[in-house]
């Protein structure tokens, strides 16, 4: 595909290895640009050629006949059917897919009871305790309270302080997997049970709940 006698298929590549090589290379560096979208744009340029290339190489070597046709469109559609089913079901594309993904799929967005429970501390509380990935919402609120601590560390430790504040819980952390320091995490022990045995739940909507 690359070589000096077809310039547009040398170029169509290049266009393709260009976003991939800046998505790998801020990685590398550990500077990130939006390298996840060079990658999706990448594929996108890439799928020309791969085109190209799957029908010189299900052509080479064989009579142009209706039998060999027949194959060669079988081989192609198997192919692409199977490049696309993986292209599906890799998680780094499913990071919010429980179907596909269910140990590494997280939710980025809030939903409404989250929402609610935010607005509700945000005018009852003076000092609470909530994950790291939970303080935007606060933040849009104009929350002016104290945020006593960030609950990141304590989820790790299963060690919970007694220092006045709320501790305020979104149940997909109970239940499913979500971003801790940066990373994908699931809680491998019963976090109800050991925040029951030392606080008592003043708050429980269909999403979050509270400990004092």
């Amino acid at each position: 595909m690359i070589s000096k006698g077809n310039h547009f298929s040398f170029t169509m590549a290049l266009l393709g290895v260009t976003p991939l090589a800046i998505g790998a290379l801020s990685m590398l560096i550990g500077r990130s640009i939006l390298w996840y979208r060079f990658y999706y744009i990448s594929e996108l340029l890439l799928s020309i050629p791969l085109a190209i290339a799957s029908l010189l190489i299900t052509n080479l070597g064989h009579k142009n006949t209706k039998r060999t046709n027949v194959r060669n469109i079988t081989f192609l559609s198997v192919s692409v059917a199977v490049l696309t089913l993986f292209m599906i079901m890799n998680p780094s594309v499913n990071d919010d897919n429980h179907v596909f993904s269910p140990n590494t799929g997280v939710r980025c967005s809030y939903i409404e009871s989250e929402m609610i429970a935010a607005s509700f501390f945000v005018q009852k509380s003076e000092k609470i305790s909530i994950d790291y990935q939970y303080k935007n919402i606060f933040s849009y609120y104009n929350y002016v309270g104290k945020i006593e601590q960030y609950l990141d560390n304590s989820l790790i430790t299963r060690r919970f302080l007694h220092d006045g504040s709320v501790k305020i819980l979104r149940k997909t952390v109970f239940e499913k997997p979500f971003l801790l320091v940066g990373a994908i995490y699931r809680l491998d022990y019963d976090l109800n049970t050991i925040l029951s045995n030392s606080f008592s739940k003043i708050y429980d909507n269909s999403e979050v709940v509270a400990f004092f």
